[in-house]
This record gives C-alpha cells, structure tokens and sequence, in this order.
C-alpha cells in the first residue's frame, strides 16, 4: 500500500526462517535521483542506492534473515524522481529477476 507522502509498506508472510533477497524493479534516471530508504520490520532506514537505470531495472536492494511469520518492509523516497514499481522477495541467493 501506498502511504501519505509517497511511501510504500509491503507485509508478508515468510514461511520458513532463514536469509531473503530482497529486489526491487526501479528507474533512477540520474544521481540526483538514484536512491530510497528501506526498513524492514520498523527497523532503522537503511539507505538502497542504485546505479542509473534509464530503463525499468531489478536491483537488489537488502538481504535479510527472516524468521518464520509476519514481516513488514518500508520504502521511502530519498529523491523524488526515483521511482520503484515492484517487489520480489526471494530465498533464492541465485535469483535474479528480470524482465
């Protein structure tokens, strides 16, 4: 869902414990506009910088340890023109999206 002031919360359910991918599909046209914050669980931000994408592109923005059930990730604009359209969570270390 899509909060005031343009940030993005994602919950989900992760059904074993273990480490996670987490990736993003994101345009970042310049380095005035390469980068987000992101919290997992109501964490601290952490900052995902991205290298310039002029076309919609997977970056893979944190991996984490997930234990078993509920999780909550935050993502909010450090640049405004920075903008992100999908998530993908995987296990997968190999894993890479695409299209």
């Amino acid at each position: 869902r899509v909060l005031s002031g343009g940030y993005a919360e994602y919950s989900f359910n992760v059904p074993e414990s273990g480490n996670y991918y987490i990736w993003g599909r994101v345009l970042s046209p310049n380095e005035g506009a390469n980068s987000f914050y992101i919290s997992v669980d109501n964490g601290g931000d952490v900052g995902w910088h991205l290298p310039i994408f002029t076309n919609w592109n997977w970056d893979e923005a944190v991996s984490v340890y997930f234990a078993a059930g509920q999780h909550t990730i935050t993502i909010k604009p450090r640049e405004w023109q920075t903008q992100l359209d999908k998530i993908l969570i995987t296990n997968d270390p190999d894993y890479v999206p695409n299209g």
